[in-house]
């Protein structure tokens, strides 16, 4: 029987392994170009593309009870990734959908802000963590889910404006419209009213989780019902950023029923459960990345779209 860091450790593997392959695929399909590429972007991806090799390893914990957060981190390196790529093609995203630019922009600042908190300031390996004990004990702060809040905020505000805009339906405009503010409240009643950030908050994982399925759910039947033209399907960005959304967040919202209950009875269980929620989410980074590969072809795409 694997042990949660062996689990830990294979997850940390496979992120090195796939951003590895995904340098090599930059590579291979830029080579021709290299000259052309002003020097500060190639000084940039080759930084960024070390962070991400080195990050993993960086982040193995030997104490079970930190491992619920430092092995996202590990999954969390590819939104460095994926925002890159959309940032080589932001002219036709933004043109075309800047909320889902906005929204990995914003998730690439507070996964940096997150790695540097939990991993450096409050990680108990340096000195910073003397200064902000007292006050984390005052608001009753134990673990590393407290700025979870956040993660759900930013996904309830830009995934909401990108279903918003890419539903033409005025009635879908407004419901999502009225939608994100709901969202926005009922989190910030889970923060102030019930301190959701002093444990796993699980209700708002899992409101989270409904919230994407019944966007990517409309989106994706939007998209069966829309003329494409000619473009074929696997050069549809569309279908593919569709994809990415809906199917692991269905994955886990059938194992969020678990981690509920396995949080409170059998805490090796829910690390090695959450441990395969980020491999989830892994696949879900690789089909954003491939639908932002297919950028190119927004333009081909009808008004509708």
């Amino acid at each position: 029987m694997l042990t949660i860091q062996q689990y830990d450790q294979w997850l940390a593997l496979a992120g090195y392994v796939l951003t590895l392959l995904f340098f090599l695929i930059f590579i291979a399909k830029d080579f021709h170009k290299l000259s052309e590429i002003p020097k500060w972007e190639k000084t940039s991806v080759f930084l960024l593309f070390v962070f991400a090799l080195i990050a993993p390893f960086l982040i193995i914990a030997d104490d079970t009870e930190k491992i619920l957060m430092r092995s996202g981190k590990i999954t969390d390196t590819f939104v460095f990734i994926l925002f890159y790529y959309i940032y080589r093609s932001r002219s036709l995203i933004l043109q075309k959908i800047p909320a889902f630019f906005k929204l990995w922009y914003a998730l690439s600042i507070f996964f940096f802000s997150d790695l540097i908190v939990t991993s450096v300031l409050l990680s108990g390996k340096y000195e910073f963590y003397k200064a902000f004990s007292p006050t984390l004990e005052i608001l009753g702060i134990n673990n590393f889910t407290f700025l979870s809040p956040i993660n759900y905020l930013i996904k309830f505000v830009f995934l909401g404006l990108f279903f918003r805009d890419i539903l033409k339906e005025p009635k879908w405009k407004k419901v999502f419209q009225y939608l994100i503010w709901a969202l926005v409240v009922f989190e910030l009643i889970m923060v102030f009213g019930f301190k959701s950030y002093q444990e796993y908050d699980s209700v708002s994982s899992t409101v989270k989780n409904f919230f994407i399925l019944f966007g990517s759910g409309l989106f994706l039947y939007r998209f069966y019902r829309t003329d494409s033209g000619n473009l074929h399907l696997q050069k549809n960005p569309y279908f593919w950023i569709g994809i990415a959304l809906f199917l692991p967040t269905l994955t886990e919202m059938f194992m969020e029923f678990v981690f509920t209950k396995l949080y409170h009875s059998d805490i090796d269980s829910f690390f090695k459960y959450y441990l395969y929620r980020n491999a989830s989410q892994i696949i879900a980074f690789m089909l954003f990345i491939y639908g932002v590969w297919q950028a190119k072809y927004l333009k081909h795409l009808p008004n509708e779209y």
